[in-house]
């Protein structure tokens, strides 16, 4: 299953970067895909622009993007020599707008950028050019932890079944889709998760509506059965079997259970998806989605259901 046939990888002079470099290599070149290797040359903010003459402030910028062009090049002469078909751009501006911009124009099918070294998950993502592409970005995103060397090889993917949205599911298609070919290029340990929490329990249970237990019981049970059903039937329309995954259905709070789960299995890689809904200040993710970005130690991999339009301006 080919799907990454077009990666835009974000390159900056962060540390911890080259095992990123490396592994998307080696994923461009068994998907035979192409990559483009971008960098960013932020604007000065204006106080600053003020100290220096428009001659002086124009040389600094012309240096710092000879700089970054040098070492896209060299990045470049490595990827080539691993026969990997790559090109790459300076972009100038506000980064993850930037981005976003090149991945809608060059029609990617993933965007990666490495997360910040040091603090927590959160610290590395909250107010970051990484969460900004998570939220905003229409293609999907891979933020990948910098470790010494970068493997998937066991693949958590938490698929939702709360109604018969077409949103959740295209996400929950787009997910498997992802999550199966990265599966087959590491051999990877594949782990389906849903967790289900029958609404309105407390209130059937309690008040003067309250019902009889052994009828909440029976409104429990068949909330079980009904989403054990919809996970299954979900499950059974791909071959699975030759990879022996794990499959985790478990009632709770999903926005608990999923970091759980990813800390008791070892996992380093989640595929996440998620509803999306716009309010002040840009656009925000299903609450799910960010309390486990705010908790999961491991990578992520991003994406947006069907139709999602971004904020950005891509005109």
């Amino acid at each position: 299953m080919d799907t990454f046939k077009n990666i835009l990888l974000y390159s900056s002079a962060e540390k911890g970067a080259g095992p990123t470099f490396t592994k998307i290599l080696e994923l461009a070149k068994s998907h035979g895909g192409r990559v483009t290797i971008a960098d960013v040359l932020e604007k000065t903010p204006s106080l600053q622009q003020r100290l220096f003459s428009s001659a002086a402030y124009a040389e600094a910028a012309r240096i710092a993007e000879a700089k970054i062009a040098k070492r896209l090049e060299r990045l470049m002469v490595q990827a080539q020599d691993r026969g990997v078909d790559v090109t790459s751009e300076v972009l100038s501006g506000n980064p993850f707008i930037e981005l976003i911009r090149l991945a809608v124009h060059q029609k990617c099918d993933l965007v990666v950028k490495t997360a910040r070294i040091g603090g927590g998950i959160r610290e590395r993502l909250m107010g970051s050019t990484a969460l900004h592409l998570i939220r905003k970005c229409p293609v999907p995103v891979l933020v990948v932890q910098p470790k010494r060397r970068v493997r998937f090889t066991r693949i958590l993917v938490p698929l939702d079944f709360r109604g018969e949205d077409s949103d959740e599911s295209s996400v929950n298609t787009k997910m498997m889709e992802k999550a199966l070919s990265l599966a087959e290029f590491d051999n990877s340990q594949l782990h389906f998760f849903h967790a289900w929490r029958p609404y309105g329990v407390s209130l059937l249970s309690s008040g003067r509506s309250r019902m009889p237990r052994d009828k909440v019981r029976e409104y429990v049970k068949s909330y079980e059965i009904n989403h054990k059903e919809m996970f299954e039937e979900f499950l059974n329309r791909y071959s699975l079997g030759h990879l022996k995954p794990r499959v985790h259905f478990e009632r709770g709070d999903a926005a608990s259970l999923i970091p759980e789960l990813a800390t008791r299995k070892r996992i380093n890689l989640v595929v996440m998806g998620s509803t999306y809904s716009s309010g002040l200040g840009g656009v925000f993710m299903g609450s799910t989605a960010e309390n486990v970005l705010g908790q999961i130690k491991c990578s992520v991999l991003t994406l947006k259901p069907e139709g999602f339009v971004t904020p950005v301006n891509v005109g």
